[in-house]
């Protein structure tokens, strides 16, 4: 069916593959939250890989944080000098617990109207899960996992479903059409 009319001009906004690395710094990602809210959204929508995880990027060492300003500021080309001359491997100072207190004091800045809606990515399961959903949890988002979130007003209904990551097979969507056929029974579509 279409759309209820008491949700004709809702916006909705999407962020996807943030990725928290050494070009995904907190100063990008809080001008990311900053561009969001200056689209007034109704809803904000999460879709999933926060963390990075290759061995490329989820063990740099935070190089934005340099004393150096040309090191601040070529941080994917300082990285790749100062590898080659082995002044740090990827594992060295790395640590997503310092990635989940970014994303939390960026995330928590978002504003939509009513909610901000999470799901995990691939990437988030194979870093460190429990600090992704720490983070979100810790930032008023909801992290639909294999879940509905229903919005009702005027006697008019909109669902938000969240399936969770395919990837690592987390999804389940029997669940989801279980829970979408409750929702119809109870008198809510």
């Amino acid at each position: 069916s279409s759309l209820d009319s008491e949700f004709v001009g809702w916006k909705i906004v999407q962020v996807s593959d943030i990725h928290l690395n050494n070009w995904m710094t907190e100063k990008r990602l809080k001008k990311i939250v900053d561009l969001v809210n200056e689209q007034n959204p109704d809803i904000v929508v999460l879709t999933g890989d926060f963390f990075t995880h290759t061995s490329s990027y989820s063990g740099i060492t935070r190089i934005e944080y340099s004393p150096f300003p040309i090191i601040r500021n070529n941080p994917t080309r300082s990285y790749q000098i100062l590898q080659k001359l082995g002044l740090f491997k990827d594992s060295d100072n790395y640590s997503y617990e310092k990635d989940q207190k970014i994303l939390t004091r960026a995330l928590i800045n978002l504003k939509p109207r009513y909610q901000t809606f999470s799901v995990l990515g691939n990437h988030d399961y194979a870093s460190d899960v429990e600090r992704v959903e720490k983070a979100l949890k810790d930032s008023h988002i909801i992290n639909l996992k294999n879940d509905i979130y229903t919005f009702e007003k005027n006697n008019a209904v909109l669902n938000i479903v969240g399936l969770d990551n395919v990837i690592f097979e987390k999804q389940n969507c029997k669940l989801v059409v279980k829970k979408l056929k409750k929702i119809k029974q109870k008198g809510v579509n």
